[in-house]
This record gives structure tokens, C-alpha cells and sequence, in this order.
């Protein structure tokens, strides 16, 4: 069967055509057509019933002219058929294209791709990519993963007290809700300022000593910082550089060592000298305390007779583990009681303490002369009858620091606790740090009320703790106003969990316990 588009001659029974693949549909032999208009009509008529055509010999299925088969689907073709008398070798199987086909289009695609090579190797060579050059399909990397928010050492959410901070990086403390035992506590300030403005810290490089973040006026003046203030997860950070020496301070939320409660700030400072010769650095922190609505309450310190009511300069060895300091007078409700822990755990300690009177929101590193040295009275500026202020100083002497070496010192400053807000006991307490490590050795303190002359007070501790040489177990109780102090360095021998120390006031005998953790040599606390 001839094919009606090509011509070909193929196979009477073939459907399609062998070269072009047009569909091939015969005439059924038992259907003749009128020779004249190829209209189908009955075999044996002699004329057409369309057009009216004599057929010669009558319509016989024996003579059927060529009939149109019906139009193809449509299909992809050459541009021109090809001519089977130029196609060398076999005939092309069926449906596949010749080689001449293959010869000529595959040229052409070569030649487009050397063309696309050329056009953006001369795009890379004359310095980029424009905006009609087409651009190589971009690399797609999966996404990057983003950097871990730094954690606070507690969880700030629990925390019972709030840092408040301004532009310059200075910083202070108030209590939201304070110690859960004593409703007298909640909402108060432990910083004469919330935000700072009265406290200070100076660094030391090579004798110079400027304040971190800049000086200020009343509250007001320009932040001199490298970085920050930025708050995070209860973290606040920021930085300080002078001279190729960067300062670092975060300050954050941790347990109180005397409570077990998130209601400390943690101040840590990350020291670095980046320049390319070594610096002796150090640094002094002020805080100007105000303990609830009282700003010139007397200091318990640990290891001294009685309760501090004056100016002291402690240096060494003579600095104990805490200080505390109570808004009233009563063992039994307190107020708030703060705590600068200065020993024992992460704590750096320091060279020297200051007790003194507060005079200066810009105060110099060594302002304690200038106020009258040791025993000035914790009044403003030092001068007795003017308003109770008193603030407390902690200095960490200059070190030198070679290039690229870091210091890090880290103090605390919260609230904090005594065993008889729990107890109710009206006359007699305890406070000590509550966790210390095996072979720590650290104050523990009693509170006696309106003391009597010829009372002592006997300490007795559990298994694994011992007193220090040169403390004995009963003490005698110092004269002094509403309440006094008695103190013993005990040493921490073995691991204990939840023992108790109990301290006796004799010939009273009324009692007092306390319970104590001591961690493993070695262990993170």
C-alpha cells in the first residue's frame, strides 16, 4: 500500500507508513465507490446515486479507486521527508530517524553548546555575571544551623529577684518576690539604684584606672562600650576596650550559697589583652548597697567579733566567705537580707574588702582614704549625723597579662539566708554557705539576740566536718545592741549529704539546726 503523504510502497496490511509513520486505513473491499465523486454506493449499480456518473461495467468491489484515509494525529516529522535513494545501507527501521537526521541536528547542538561555553567563559573572564548573561543554576546548601543561645547557670524564670542595668553597663538588684518564708521582702531594692547609676567598676591598666562604660552625672552620661548592653535568656552582656584591653561583663542568675535559691547575680568580668605587649590589669567593684529601705544597716562578718557597724579594710587570708547584712533586727522576720558571696565554688577570691561608708557614683579606684579610712561611720560621704549610706568595695589587684592571655573574675551579690526564718527561732540562728566542696574550709555563723553577758554558744557538726585549728566548739557571746555574732572556720573532710549542724545557747539552751551538702573533691557543684 502506497503511503499518501511519502509515497512509500509498503506492506498491503501495514497501519503505518514504514518512513513518515503516517497511519495507513484501506477501503473495505465489500464497500465500492463511485468512480467520479469516490462516494461510497451498493455493488452492481451502473449509476452514482450522488452525482449521477454512469460506472462502467457497473460498481463492482473488484475496481475500488484509492480513498483518502481519515487525517492523522498529529506527529512530529522533519523539516523535508527524506529520500529513501540518499539513505546508504538498509532501510531505517521503523520509526526511528536516519542517520542523515541524526548527522545534521547533532551538528547543530554541538554547535550551540560550543557557542553557550564560549559566551560565559568570556562573561567570567571580564569580571562577572550582567543581567543578559545567563547565569550558571545556583548551588543549594541545606540551611545552616544556627548558633546555641547561651544558657544562664539557673533558670532566670525562677529567679526571685531581677538585674536592672543601664547603657553604660552599670548594674543593680532588687527582689521580685524575695525569700517565700518572708512576705516583708518582696519588692525591694538591694542596689540604692536599680539600674546601677551609683555604683561603679574601674579596671586598672598600667596605673590607670577609668570606669567601665564611661563616667556619668546624676544617671546621665555617654556609653563608652564596645558592645551592648544585650540581654539573653536572663544573660546580660556587654564589653569594654581600652588600650588592646577588652573587658567582658555577663551578668546572670545562679542559687544562693546560704539559700539553694535562684536569687543571686553572678558578676563575671572575661579580662583579654589583645594587644602585642603585656599590661598589669585589674579590677575594683563598687556597689552602692541599700538593704530594703534601710541604707546604712550594720554588716555581719564572718569571723570578726560582734556586727560591723564601722568602716573595715580586710585584706588576704582576713576575707571571709560572705558578708551579709539585715534590713531589721529580727531573726525571726528580718526583711531582706543581702549576701556578696566572696569564697568557695566558681568565685575568685580577692585581694581586698572594703566596708565604708557611700559618697560618689564616680568614685576613684582607692576611695577609701578619702573618707576617713578604717572606723568612719557608714554616713554619706563618711561625716557623722548625715544620712546612714554605706557601700562595700571588692578589688582584685593588678596581674600582668601578656598578650593574647585572659583573666576571669567572678563575684556574687543576692539575697541572703538565715535558718530562723524558717524555724520561726526568735533568738538564736544560723547562716553559712549550704554546699561546699570536700576540703573547703568556710565560716559558719551564729546570730544571738539581745545578748546576755556570760552566754556562749556550742556548735555541733555531723560526721565529716571538723572545726579548724584554733576554733573550739563553744564560743563566747561578745556583747553588742540588738543582736551579735559568734563565728567558727570548720573544715569540710568528707562528702555529706543533708547534715546537720546545731548550735546551742547556753545556759539557755536554746537550739538551732541547719542542714549542709558537701560535694566529692572534684565534682561540679
Amino acid at each position: 500500500m502506497n503511503c499518501p503523504r511519502c509515497g512509500h510502497s509498503n506492506r498491503v496490511d501495514a497501519r503505518f507508513c514504514q518512513v513518515c509513520g503516517q497511519s495507513l486505513s484501506p477501503v473495505s473491499p465489500r464497500q465500492p465507490a463511485c468512480m467520479n465523486c469516490q462516494k461510497p454506493m451498493r455493488s452492481g449499480v451502473k449509476f452514482c446515486p450522488h452525482c449521477g456518473a454512469r460506472q462502467l461495467g457497473g460498481a463492482s468491489p473488484d475496481y475500488l479507486p484509492p480513498q483518502l484515509p481519515p487525517a492523522p494525529w498529529p506527529q512530529p516529522v522533519p523539516a523535508s521527508p527524506p529520500d529513501p535513494a540518499q539513505v546508504s545501507g538498509t532501510r531505517p527501521r521503523s520509526g526511528k530517524p536516519t542517520r542523515g537526521y541524526v548527522l545534521r541536528h547533532g551538528a547543530l547542538i554541538a554547535v550551540l553548546i560550543l557557542g553557550l561555553a564560549a559566551a560565559l567563559t568570556a562573561a567570567l573572564v571580564t569580571g562577572g555575571y550582567s543581567s543578559a548573561t545567563i547565569l550558571p543554576p545556583p548551588v543549594v546548601s541545606p540551611p545552616a544551623v544556627p548558633a546555641p543561645t547561651p544558657m544562664p547557670t539557673a533558670d532566670y524564670r525562677e529567679s526571685v529577684v531581677e538585674i536592672g542595668y543601664d547603657r553604660t553597663g552599670r548594674f543593680g538588684l532588687k527582689t521580685r518576690r524575695g525569700d517565700p518564708a518572708t512576705v516583708s521582702d518582696d519588692n525591694k531594692l538591694l542596689t540604692f539604684d536599680f539600674a546601677g547609676a551609683t555604683s561603679n567598676t574601674r579596671v586598672w591598666i598600667d596605673g590607670d584606672t577609668p570606669i567601665y562604660g564611661g563616667s556619668t552625672f546624676l544617671g546621665f552620661g555617654l556609653s563608652n562600650l564596645a558592645e551592648g548592653p544585650n540581654e539573653t535568656n536572663g544573660r546580660v552582656t556587654s564589653a569594654w576596650e581600652k588600650d588592646g584591653i577588652r573587658v567582658e561583663q555577663t551578668l546572670s542568675y545562679v542559687q544562693g550559697s546560704t539559700t539553694q535559691r535562684v536569687d543571686t547575680m553572678q558578676i563575671k568580668y572575661v579580662i583579654s589583652n589583645n594587644s602585642s605587649r603585656s599590661h598589669q590589669v585589674g579590677l575594683r567593684i563598687m556597689l552602692d548597697t541599700l538593704i530594703g529601705d534601710n541604707d546604712g544597716v550594720p554588716f555581719v562578718v564572718p569571723g570578726r567579733e560582734g556586727i560591723t557597724s564601722r568602716a573595715i579594710d580586710l585584706r588576704g587570708g582576713d576575707i571571709p566567705d560572705f558578708i551579709q547584712a539585715l534590713e531589721r533586727p529580727n531573726l525571726a522576720d528580718p526583711g531582706v537580707i543581702v549576701n556578696l558571696t566572696l569564697r568557695g565554688g566558681d568565685a575568685t577570691s580577692p585581694d581586698r574588702l572594703v566596708i565604708s561608708a557611700w559618697c560618689d557614683e564616680n568614685a576613684e579606684w582607692d576611695y577609701y582614704r578619702g573618707l576617713g579610712g578604717d572606723g568612719h561611720p557608714l554616713d554619706r560621704c563618711g561625716q557623722a549625723g548625715q544620712t546612714p549610706d554605706s557601700a562595700v568595695a571588692i578589688y582584685f589587684d593588678p596581674q600582668s597579662l601578656a598578650p593574647g592571655e585572659q583573666r576571669t573574675i567572678i563575684t556574687y551579690y543576692g539575697l541572703g539566708g538565715i535558718s530562723s526564718t524558717e524555724s520561726g527561732n526568735t533568738g538564736l540562728s544560723l547562716t553559712f554557705n549550704r554546699s561546699v566542696q570536700q576540703d573547703d574550709t568556710f565560716w559558719v555563723t551564729a546570730l544571738v539576740l539581745q545578748p546576755q553577758a556570760g552566754q556562749r554558744v556550742q556548735l555541733t557538726l555531723p560526721p565529716g566536718l571538723g572545726f579548724a585549728p584554733g576554733n573550739a566548739a563553744e564560743q563566747p557571746v561578745l556583747g553588742g545592741d540588738d543582736f551579735t555574732q559568734v563565728s567558727w572556720l570548720v573544715e569540710a573532710k568528707e562528702p555529706l549529704r543533708d547534715g546537720l549542724l546545731t548550735a546551742t545557747l547556753l545556759p539557755d539552751g536554746l537550739t538551732e539546726t541547719q542542714s549542709i551538702n558537701v560535694s566529692a573533691k572534684g565534682l561540679v557543684r
